[in-house]
């Protein structure tokens, strides 16, 4: 086995990190994200490597730091990947977790699958948005590729930027198009912010477009979501056959204001209860 020189960008196939509790062999690459790669490695673990050398990144303890918290609290949780180590190698930083062979939800959307099974599905999203909200966790970057369909229910993934209810902070929009109007008018993130993204989400779920497309096609997202222009309610593209406080709840869930929108344990009591 033969270890990673931690100068290579990538690390090569059948080359090893070493961990706190185990080496990790890389078995395959699995691709480039903003700010990091991802490997799968023992067949069975998924390996996300910190591209930004730690020698380099002035707050990095504050940022493990962080990350441990976060990651510490989210392994209790039933709805979130599972973590196996947070580590140090190689002046990088590395966090492992549990491989899940599973679609994202983005790739059940492509798939077109029936009205039925999309709407039932809503039972199984709320879940994971809900537990991580009841103890204290805003996730700040929801997207499609963030939920992960397993069997039995469905996970969250990726809590990298996320941050603890009450920190009154704002935070940089990370995703194209899904983001909130508090990430760009530099307004604190908040549970809030998170609904309105996962009505986003909801959206294109049950309908196959984002919300905005139109407006995002000439370049207009961020005009869009401040002002909830070109917004075409969802119940209209159903013709009224959803049920009207599912409807409701979701248009009211890309409300500009935060305060218009619900709160997330109406979103679940609205979906955990569709007939």
């Amino acid at each position: 086995m033969k270890f990673w020189d931690g100068i290579s960008s990538k690390i090569g196939i059948n080359e090893a990190v070493k961990g706190k509790k185990k080496n990790y062999v890389i078995n395959k690459f699995l691709g480039i994200g903003s700010f990091n790669n991802a490997y799968l490695a023992n067949e069975k673990v998924f390996l996300k490597q910190y591209t930004y050398p730690i020698g380099k990144h002035k707050n990095f303890p504050k940022f493990k730091n962080r990350l441990k918290k976060i990651y510490d609290k989210i392994n209790y949780l039933n709805y979130t990947e599972n973590i196996i180590e947070l580590f140090e190698y190689k002046d990088h930083c590395f966090i492992a977790r549990k491989y899940e062979k599973a679609k994202t939800l983005k790739k059940y959307i492509s798939r077109n699958p029936s009205i039925e099974n999309r709407i039932n599905l809503l039972k199984k999203l709320i879940l994971p948005l809900f537990e991580i909200h009841q103890n204290g966790i805003i996730h700040t970057d929801l997207k499609p590729e963030q939920f992960l369909i397993l069997e039995d229910k469905i996970i969250l993934i990726d809590f990298d930027h996320c941050i603890d209810e009450g920190l009154n902070i704002n935070a940089p929009a990370l995703t194209n198009y899904w983001y909130s109007p508090e990430h760009i008018k530099y307004e604190n993130i908040s549970f809030h912010s998170d609904v309105f993204t996962f009505g986003l989400i909801v959206y294109k779920l049950l309908t196959n477009i984002h919300p905005f497309y139109e407006m995002i096609k000439t370049g207009r997202y961020e005009e869009a979501i401040l002002n909830k222009k070109g917004y075409v309610p969802i119940n209209q593209i159903y013709k009224n056959t959803l049920p009207t406080h599912l409807a409701e709840c979701i248009d009211f869930m890309i409300e500009p204001d935060f305060k218009n929108r619900p709160t997330t344990s109406e979103v679940y009591d609205v979906f955990t209860n569709i007939v």
